[in-house]
């Protein structure tokens, strides 16, 4: 990719002014970056309620389904961008991703508790 290139996507990417990649409540997250020499990293996260300890494996696995068909549509919405701009078709292959589970809140008293399901994308841009 050359300079002129990476500038589009650098500003498809940037989510700063204009459309944004989270919904009203702030409990859901997609944020896409240029993090070295063709390679992109998308982030997806969101926080689940939790309400009891017992189904906390359940609903992190059920975030993470959730994270990768976000994923999925964000960077499908991307290339699409890519090529209307750029005028060529953006080129993508997946180098894996990273998954974590956070535990945010969760009280020695209440069942409930709250966790943080992040899952970050690499992929090599062409």
């Amino acid at each position: 990719m050359n300079f002129e290139e990476i500038n589009i996507l650098g500003n498809i990417l940037n989510d700063t002014w204009g459309n944004s990649n989270e919904n009203s409540g702030a409990a859901f997250k997609v944020v896409g970056k240029i993090t070295g020499k063709n390679q992109m990293t998308i982030t997806c996260f969101c926080v689940v309620n939790l309400l009891n300890r017992e189904e906390m494996q359940r609903e992190v696995d059920k975030s993470y389904d959730q994270l990768n068909k976000a994923c999925n549509e964000y960077l499908k919405q991307v290339k699409k961008d890519f090529s209307k701009v750029g005028g060529r078709a953006l080129k993508t292959k997946d180098l894996g991703s990273t998954p974590s589970a956070e535990l945010i809140n969760m009280s020695g008293y209440s069942q409930k508790g709250t966790a943080l399901v992040r899952c970050v994308y690499k992929f090599e841009i062409k």
